[in-house]
């Protein structure tokens, strides 16, 4: 059997991701190919492993950060103490001296892989266990990311992350935790969003406030924009082809695209794209520079 897409374990990973709200959760693929590789190194071990850091995100369907630091090609491992190393091959074992929590996921009984669970640590410390490997932009969106809107798939609020940064003193990425987490946001839905949010803050705009409600006069209806200033109504819709780019999405979109502008808002509707590079970046933050300018003049907000 080719352990690099189990696919007999997609049940298992379906049921992982379907916790984690649209706009985090990573391709299924990912989930497979890591649980796949993970179990192959439980069947190697003599002992019991439990995955972490970015074998654990990929697993649970977390957003992956960009150019982190860590190889995509091992399965990564925590001990306790460096005289807990073994020679498996595949393995990147990682100390993490602090206390943990953990868990188990079931994978049935097929007694031929000799392997029923894999256990892995619980998300919050995946998301620490990071800091080290990656920019620290990237920290704030797996912080974003626990703490996102939807409150059945939320895993911490901001005031939970401070603890748990308190808790666990000092270590290699602590410093880059806290500047992450004093950037944080409860309530956002998705990575791009957190990068939005970071640019525009970097550009010397004032911080938008995120998935502000706006309710229509109307009729019941009322929308979130994933960002906004209010007291400017202007709004930022980031339109990623996950959720966007259907005809059921187009609809909504332009749905609620009408109504908010009858209702005097402007709506900046920001893609992927329109973020790579430094020309694309300048003409977008020109165009939020105007649209500022006018919405001050009309709105008479100084």
């Amino acid at each position: 059997m080719s352990w690099a897409s189990p696919r007999q374990y997609r049940e298992v990973v379906r049921n992982v991701e379907s916790r984690r709200p649209v706009g985090y959760a990573q391709p299924i693929e990912i989930a497979e190919r890591e649980l796949g590789r993970c179990i192959g190194v439980a069947r190697r071990s003599h002992r019991e492993l439990t995955f972490c850091s970015l074998s654990a995100l990929k697993i649970l369907g977390l957003p992956l950060p960009r150019h982190h630091r860590l190889s995509d090609d091992v399965s990564h491992v925590v001990i306790a103490d460096q005289r807990m190393r073994s020679n498996i091959f595949g393995v990147r074992f990682h100390v993490w001296n602090h206390p943990i929590s953990t868990q188990t996921i079931s994978l049935g009984t097929d007694v031929e892989h000799a392997v029923d669970h894999i256990r892995i640590v619980d998300p919050v410390t995946a998301c620490m266990q990071m800091l080290a490997h990656c920019p620290k932009e990237e920290c704030v969106v797996l912080f974003d990311a626990v703490m996102c809107r939807n409150s059945k798939m939320r895993l911490a609020t901001k005031d939970e992350l401070h603890e748990r940064l308190d808790s666990l003193g000092k270590f290699h990425g602590c410093r880059a935790g806290r500047w992450a987490l004093a950037r944080s946001a409860e309530g956002v839905d998705s990575p791009m969003e957190t990068r939005l949010r970071l640019r525009i803050v970097a550009r010397g705009m004032p911080c938008p406030q995120v998935n502000v409600r706006v309710g229509n006069p109307d009729s019941d209806e009322f929308w979130f924009l994933d960002l906004a200033y209010p007291e400017l109504k202007i709004g930022f819709e980031f339109q990623g082809a996950q959720f966007h780019a259907t005809v059921e999405g187009l609809c909504r979109d332009s749905r609620k695209i009408s109504a908010l502008q009858g209702l005097g808002w402007r709506i900046v509707p920001v893609t992927a794209e329109m973020l790579k590079s430094e020309r694309d970046r300048a003409l977008l933050f020109a165009t939020i520079d105007r649209i500022m300018a006018l919405q001050r003049s009309q709105l008479h907000v100084v």
